[in-house]
């Protein structure tokens, strides 16, 4: 953002103050259009429409325009009432502003030059030693010695601190610091190790962990249902039993399958269900080869 203050106001035909505007509220836009050129006021926000009020004969209120290089942008106030326009110029703005950065520098030069070498000059709230070279009657060169705040050494020798040096830190983060690995991490915060040990103490109340081979008595799996399957077949004369009836217990919609192949000592299967078995194997009938199948209806095993 660039201030422009003030900024003469030209007749379009003469280039001169147009005195006739004060008091005129007209539009800043690009030059030879109509189209309102952005502009800000002091604190930076929009000024709605581009719209001015000339306060003075030959200025405008003070403006902003959003470039750094002003003398690259043409703007012109325009009269939407009567059509009419003329250039703003900003020329002598730039001129006023450069003498004024120059009257500036001038008087920043003459007050240094009021203090002795080695005194102390506060600028914005800074202080530090001043070297003047008194025959030059310019501002000398500072020399290392005259420095204040500065470093031992130059650049600034690299330097490190220990886990111990952090005060506000903890016994056991400062530990935490000092471990190279994940699993000396573990072990500290109580995670276990990592290599397949565990902080946790094992066994089967509500503040231990189970075993990765712990069992529940209430429940069966595959291979233990078959070893009961084929001790019950056995008992009742199946396989190598020496009884010759085989119980056959099922409930709706889940049939177990007899064996595909008659086992040795079977001569009557004795079924218990819902309902009469969808399907048999085929040793299982009243033929000479076959096994009778006796069945009793029971409703309560639905």
């Amino acid at each position: 953002m660039y201030p422009i203050h003030p900024a003469q106001v030209l007749d379009a035909e003469t280039y001169l103050p147009n005195a006739a505007l004060v008091g005129q509220q007209v539009r800043v836009v690009e030059r030879g259009t109509t189209t309102p050129y952005p502009i800000y006021d002091g604190a930076g926000d929009p000024i709605s429409g581009s719209l001015v009020t000339i306060t003075q004969a030959v200025t405008t209120p003070t403006i902003w325009i959003d470039t750094e290089t002003p003398e690259t942008v043409y703007l012109d106030w325009y009269d939407e009432g009567s059509g009419t326009r003329g250039p703003i110029d900003f020329e002598e703005v730039l001129r006023e502003a450069a003498r004024a950065a120059a009257a500036a520098a001038q008087a920043a030069l003459a007050t240094v030059q009021e203090y002795e070498p080695g005194s102390v000059l506060s600028v914005n709230g800074q202080t530090g030693h001043v070297t003047i070279d008194p025959g030059s009657g310019a501002g000398g060169t500072a020399s290392w010695s005259t420095l204040d705040g500065k470093p031992d050494t130059f650049p600034p020798s690299g330097h490190s601190h220990t886990r111990s040096d952090i005060s506000d830190a903890s016994a056991l983060a400062r530990q935490i610091l000092g471990s190279v690995t994940a699993q000396e991490v573990r072990q500290l915060i109580g995670a276990g190790t990592g290599n397949g040990t565990s902080n946790l103490t094992l066994g089967t109340t509500a503040t231990t962990a189970a075993p990765g081979n712990h069992t529940h008595s209430q429940y069966v799996d595959q291979a233990q249902a078959a070893s009961i399957a084929d001790a019950r077949i056995a008992a009742s004369g199946g396989g190598s039993g020496g009884g010759s009836i085989m119980a056959w217990i099922y409930r709706s919609g889940g049939y177990p399958a007899l064996p595909s192949t008659k086992p040795a000592g079977v001569l009557l299967i004795e079924a218990r269900g819902p309902v009469a078995p969808s399907s048999v194997p085929s040793w299982v009938g009243n033929g000479a080869d076959q096994v009778p199948l006796d069945y009793a209806y029971n409703g309560g095993l639905a």
